[in-house]
Protein backbone atom coordinates (compact mmCIF):
# COMPACT_ATOMS: atom_id res chain seq x y z
CA UNK A 1 0.00 0.00 0.00
CA UNK A 2 2.58 2.92 0.48
CA UNK A 3 3.67 2.40 -2.61
CA UNK A 4 0.62 3.04 -4.57
CA UNK A 5 0.19 6.39 -1.72
CA UNK A 6 4.23 6.84 -3.30
CA UNK A 7 2.93 6.95 -6.72
CA UNK A 8 -0.48 8.88 -6.06
CA UNK A 9 1.69 11.86 -3.85
CA UNK A 10 4.14 12.18 -6.60
CA UNK A 11 1.45 12.30 -9.35
CA UNK A 12 -0.51 15.12 -7.00
CA UNK A 13 2.62 17.14 -6.73
CA UNK A 14 3.90 16.92 -10.19
CA UNK A 15 0.82 17.36 -11.91
CA UNK A 16 1.23 21.04 -12.56
CA UNK A 17 4.69 21.29 -13.53
CA UNK A 18 3.89 18.76 -15.99
CA UNK A 19 1.03 20.73 -17.30
CA UNK A 20 3.01 24.02 -17.26
CA UNK A 21 5.62 22.25 -19.17
CA UNK A 22 3.77 20.70 -21.84
CA UNK A 23 1.69 24.41 -22.30
CA UNK A 24 5.26 25.72 -22.62
CA UNK A 25 6.28 23.15 -25.17
CA UNK A 26 2.95 23.45 -27.40
CA UNK A 27 2.85 27.87 -27.01
CA UNK A 28 6.41 28.19 -27.58
CA UNK A 29 6.04 29.98 -30.77
CA UNK A 30 3.61 32.40 -29.58
CA UNK A 31 5.65 32.40 -26.27
CA UNK A 32 9.02 33.59 -27.73
CA UNK A 33 6.90 35.99 -30.42
CA UNK A 34 5.76 37.72 -26.73
CA UNK A 35 8.46 37.02 -25.07
CA UNK A 36 10.63 39.25 -27.99
CA UNK A 37 8.17 42.49 -27.82
CA UNK A 38 8.89 43.08 -24.57
CA UNK A 39 10.91 45.95 -23.77
CA UNK A 40 10.63 46.95 -20.35
CA UNK A 41 10.14 45.11 -16.75
CA UNK A 42 9.69 46.91 -13.61
CA UNK A 43 8.51 45.86 -10.57
CA UNK A 44 8.51 48.70 -7.45
CA UNK A 45 11.87 51.05 -8.29
CA UNK A 46 13.60 47.98 -10.25
CA UNK A 47 13.08 47.76 -13.89
CA UNK A 48 14.97 46.53 -16.82
CA UNK A 49 15.11 47.67 -20.11
CA UNK A 50 15.36 45.45 -23.33
CA UNK A 51 15.88 47.93 -25.49
CA UNK A 52 18.71 49.95 -23.83
CA UNK A 53 21.09 48.59 -26.30
CA UNK A 54 19.31 49.04 -29.33
CA UNK A 55 18.65 52.81 -28.51
CA UNK A 56 22.84 53.21 -28.38
CA UNK A 57 23.17 50.85 -31.60
CA UNK A 58 20.45 53.36 -33.59
CA UNK A 59 22.11 56.46 -31.36
CA UNK A 60 25.56 55.26 -33.08
CA UNK A 61 23.52 54.70 -36.84
CA UNK A 62 21.65 58.02 -36.75
CA UNK A 63 24.60 59.85 -36.27
CA UNK A 64 26.98 57.90 -38.81
CA UNK A 65 29.50 57.46 -36.18
CA UNK A 66 30.08 54.23 -37.14
CA UNK A 67 34.12 52.89 -37.15
CA UNK A 68 35.50 51.72 -39.87
CA UNK A 69 37.49 48.54 -39.37
CA UNK A 70 40.58 49.41 -37.91
CA UNK A 71 42.75 46.29 -36.86
CA UNK A 72 45.42 44.99 -39.75
CA UNK A 73 46.37 40.99 -40.27
CA UNK A 74 49.83 40.81 -41.70
CA UNK A 75 50.12 38.66 -44.95
CA UNK A 76 47.23 36.23 -45.06
CA UNK A 77 50.05 32.97 -44.37
CA UNK A 78 49.01 29.57 -44.21
CA UNK A 79 51.83 28.31 -41.71
CA UNK A 80 50.73 27.65 -37.78
CA UNK A 81 53.52 29.61 -36.70
CA UNK A 82 53.06 32.63 -38.01
CA UNK A 83 49.06 32.26 -37.26
CA UNK A 84 50.17 32.75 -33.80
CA UNK A 85 51.96 35.89 -35.23
CA UNK A 86 48.55 37.23 -36.28
CA UNK A 87 47.02 36.88 -33.28
CA UNK A 88 49.29 38.92 -31.36
CA UNK A 89 49.86 41.50 -34.08
CA UNK A 90 46.60 42.52 -33.77
CA UNK A 91 46.58 41.72 -29.64
CA UNK A 92 48.97 44.85 -30.05
CA UNK A 93 46.50 46.53 -31.96
CA UNK A 94 43.75 46.55 -29.42
CA UNK A 95 46.55 46.70 -26.31
CA UNK A 96 47.54 49.83 -28.01
CA UNK A 97 44.49 51.67 -28.32
CA UNK A 98 43.83 50.99 -24.46
CA UNK A 99 47.48 52.70 -23.90
CA UNK A 100 46.67 55.41 -25.72
CA UNK A 101 43.56 55.91 -23.85
CA UNK A 102 45.82 55.68 -20.70
CA UNK A 103 47.92 58.24 -21.97
CA UNK A 104 45.35 60.82 -23.41
CA UNK A 105 44.36 60.70 -19.93
CA UNK A 106 47.72 61.74 -18.34
CA UNK A 107 49.53 58.09 -17.41
CA UNK A 108 52.00 56.41 -18.88
CA UNK A 109 51.42 52.61 -19.18
CA UNK A 110 54.78 52.51 -19.77
CA UNK A 111 56.16 48.77 -19.74
CA UNK A 112 53.06 48.08 -17.56
CA UNK A 113 52.06 44.28 -18.69
CA UNK A 114 48.66 43.73 -20.33
CA UNK A 115 46.38 42.87 -17.43
CA UNK A 116 47.39 45.36 -14.79
CA UNK A 117 47.32 48.18 -17.83
CA UNK A 118 43.66 46.90 -18.82
CA UNK A 119 43.06 47.21 -14.62
CA UNK A 120 44.22 50.66 -14.38
CA UNK A 121 42.43 51.71 -17.34
CA UNK A 122 39.06 50.58 -15.45
CA UNK A 123 40.19 51.92 -12.28
CA UNK A 124 40.74 55.14 -13.99
CA UNK A 125 37.14 54.57 -15.71
CA UNK A 126 38.88 54.52 -19.41
CA UNK A 127 37.16 51.53 -20.09
CA UNK A 128 33.93 49.88 -18.27
CA UNK A 129 34.01 46.28 -16.11
CA UNK A 130 32.12 44.68 -19.24
CA UNK A 131 34.99 46.11 -21.59
CA UNK A 132 37.85 44.88 -19.17
CA UNK A 133 36.26 41.24 -18.93
CA UNK A 134 35.83 41.25 -23.07
CA UNK A 135 39.86 42.42 -23.21
CA UNK A 136 40.94 40.19 -20.31
CA UNK A 137 38.98 37.32 -22.19
CA UNK A 138 40.58 38.72 -25.42
CA UNK A 139 43.95 38.36 -24.08
CA UNK A 140 43.54 34.97 -22.21
CA UNK A 141 42.46 34.29 -26.53
CA UNK A 142 45.80 35.76 -27.35
CA UNK A 143 47.95 34.10 -24.61
CA UNK A 144 46.38 30.12 -25.38
CA UNK A 145 47.50 31.33 -28.81
CA UNK A 146 51.05 32.34 -28.25
CA UNK A 147 51.85 29.69 -25.94
CA UNK A 148 50.27 26.72 -26.60
CA UNK A 149 50.05 24.66 -29.83
CA UNK A 150 50.98 26.44 -32.67
CA UNK A 151 49.72 23.57 -34.74
CA UNK A 152 46.07 23.89 -33.34
CA UNK A 153 45.81 27.84 -34.76
CA UNK A 154 44.39 27.70 -38.17
CA UNK A 155 42.56 30.23 -40.60
CA UNK A 156 39.46 29.81 -38.75
CA UNK A 157 40.67 30.59 -35.37
CA UNK A 158 42.27 33.51 -36.44
CA UNK A 159 39.34 34.83 -38.01
CA UNK A 160 37.31 34.54 -34.98
CA UNK A 161 39.86 35.66 -32.96
CA UNK A 162 40.20 39.33 -35.68
CA UNK A 163 35.90 39.64 -35.31
CA UNK A 164 36.06 39.60 -31.28
CA UNK A 165 39.33 42.24 -31.76
CA UNK A 166 37.88 44.13 -33.94
CA UNK A 167 34.22 44.20 -32.19
CA UNK A 168 36.19 45.55 -29.48
CA UNK A 169 38.03 47.87 -30.70
CA UNK A 170 34.71 49.24 -32.36
CA UNK A 171 33.34 49.74 -29.12
CA UNK A 172 36.07 51.35 -27.55
CA UNK A 173 36.33 54.22 -30.66
CA UNK A 174 32.43 54.53 -30.48
CA UNK A 175 32.51 54.84 -26.69
CA UNK A 176 34.01 57.92 -24.52
CA UNK A 177 35.85 57.22 -21.13
CA UNK A 178 33.87 56.70 -18.45
CA UNK A 179 30.92 55.69 -20.17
Amino acid sequence: MAILEFIAAMTKALAWPLVVLLAIILFRGVIGSRLASILKISHGKTAVEFDHVAKQVEAVIASERLPQPTLRLPDDPTDHATNVGRIIAVWGQLEDTVRRRLSSAGTDAGRMGSVPMLRLANEQNLITSEQLRALLGLNAMRNLAAHGRAQEIDEQRVQEFLVLAEAMNAVLAISAPGE
